[in-house]
């Protein structure tokens, strides 16, 4: 018999970036987790800096974090290297004319703007567009204000809503599989869970995709739908085009009475990500309505004694 537990897909606190200007005379870094992209004289028509450690002239910062969790990189390319930040990894954010006391143009302007500052994260895509039409709000789903500068080049930076034209960037989860609930079943029936993964790169991706157990022979009586008696039985990979979602279903066998849990490892090639999706498994008599646990007596042992106690009866 299989006892088929389809998994749902949860709901997830919404990650996205999220970006403020500070104000410190006495501290030049971003509070934890969030980290610091520039500085500014003030929080309008201001001069930006990177590597400035004068805060009592640039007292004012732009700090910035994922709402929720997961690494949140600034990186600092030159003219030169500013097709690195081309991956859908990173978000061009604004390029500046050069480290410190600086003008500010639209990311990837040219020679006059040396400097050029990305939004970077292994949790997944980061983009970044320009909107025009004042306020402090970006349109476009997930688009969130960064700051606003004067002009698309040789301009001033401020606070959002200062200026009419807004950086407006968004963040997007790389994948996500769902959570799992509890597997119960009898010893000698087989349960079942479902768990999806959907590529939201721009790319194509490879998962890797592992099952292990603990104890050890929950992972022994585990296997990939299909895929039983062959190599690929704990371990395969798959790629996702853009888009696409692929469904697996991991089967898991009552060996014998007792409890553990399974895992699956999941690691995206692109992002180098990882994820583990863990589910408790409890094995009990069969048609029990409550679980005892006798592990050193499994369905196997109770087929010998049944054995032998027939012999002895002959």
């Amino acid at each position: 018999m299989v006892l088929a537990i389809i998994l749902t897909t949860p709901t997830y606190a919404a990650n996205n970036i999220d970006c403020s200007f500070s104000y410190s005379t006495t501290n030049p870094d971003c509070p934890g987790p969030q980290i610091l992209l520039f500085k500014g004289i003030s929080d309008a028509n201001s001069h930006a800096g990177v590597n400035t450690s004068d805060i009592s002239e640039y007292p004012w910062k732009v700090c910035c974090k994922l709402t929720g969790g997961g690494n949140l990189r600034v990186m600092n390319y030159s003219y030169a290297n500013r097709g690195s930040c081309t991956s859908p990894t990173m978000g061009g954010v604004i390029s500046i004319s050069r480290n410190d006391n600086a003008h500010v143009a639209d990311y990837g302007q040219g020679l006059n703007y040396q400097n050029n500052l990305c939004l970077s994260s292994t949790s997944g895509n980061i983009s970044c567009v320009y909107q025009n039409g004042g306020g402090s709000t970006c349109t476009g789903s997930g688009y969130k204000c960064i700051a606003s500068i004067t002009d698309d080049i040789n301009a001033h930076v401020g606070k959002c809503g200062r200026h009419d034209r807004k950086i407006c960037c968004k963040f997007s989860q790389g994948y996500l599989p769902p959570l799992a609930g509890d597997l119960d079943m009898g010893v000698g029936e087989t349960g079942m869970f479902v768990f999806n993964i959907t590529n939201t790169l721009s790319d194509s991706d490879i998962y890797t995709i592992d099952l292990s157990g603990s104890p050890s022979k929950i992972g022994y009586w585990s296997w990939f739908n299909g895929h039983r008696y062959d190599d690929e039985k704990n371990n395969m990979s798959v790629t996702l085009k853009p888009g696409e979602t692929a469904a697996f279903a991991v089967l898991v066998f009552g060996g014998e009475v007792g409890s553990g849990t399974i895992s699956v490892n999941i690691k995206s090639a692109s992002t180098g990500e990882t994820r583990q999706l863990t589910k408790s498994v409890v094995i009990r008599f069969a048609n029990d309505g409550i679980f005892t646990d006798v592990p050193e007596f499994g369905w196997l042992w109770y087929i010998i004694i049944g054995i032998v106690a027939a012999i002895i009866l002959i």
